[in-house]
């Protein structure tokens, strides 16, 4: 198996651990959905990693970063993610004025019309996406969040999907 097919089963077999998993380093908006099992029929998804964008320049991004709101702090805290916020900086103008303005993107749950950010309703979300064009135009738009959109024709849109289904490489079970 793959290195990511043996940290899936790590990740599902501590899920009542494991809140949630955060990254960055992509640039890009993203999320991928951990399973319960790599058979799509019973497959139940039991995790989510959280990739966020990044505050450095990129090949056609703006700097970006994210906020989470967590439950936590307290006694019998879940440590769920509630939402998260992105905030950027539209360089373009920062450069015209002078001066840069950091912005809330948006909130997830608005966003993307979530009752709540558990791994069952990015799976519904991303289920939405295969159907849904402007919901589908407004991750694409987060996904790259930069002063030129990301051409990306059905099969390129698939793919994203397809990523949205599957933290384990190589396994497209779930596409």
């Amino acid at each position: 198996p793959t290195w990511s097919a043996v940290f899936s089963k790590i990740v599902t077999r501590f899920a009542n651990t494991i809140a949630a998993q955060f990254y960055g380093h992509t640039h890009n908006d993203e999320f991928e959905i951990f399973f319960n099992s790599t058979a799509a029929a019973d497959a139940v998804p039991d995790n989510i990693a959280f990739i966020a964008p990044s505050v450095t320049t990129y090949s056609q991004h703006f700097p970006t970063y994210r906020i989470y709101d967590i439950d936590g702090g307290d006694n019998g805290s879940s440590w769920t993610v509630l939402d998260h916020h992105n905030y950027w900086c539209n360089l373009t103008d920062a450069n015209l004025s002078g001066v840069p303005k950091w912005t809330l993107e948006y909130s997830a749950r608005a966003a993307y019309n979530m009752p709540s950010l558990f791994p069952r309703d990015w799976a519904d979300f991303a289920t939405r996406c295969r159907t849904d064009d402007k919901l589908m135009s407004l991750y694409m738009w987060h996904f790259q969040h930069g002063p030129v959109p990301l051409k990306c024709d059905s099969k390129c849109i698939e793919g994203k999907i397809c990523r949205m289904f599957t933290a384990s490489s190589g396994n497209k079970n779930h596409c």
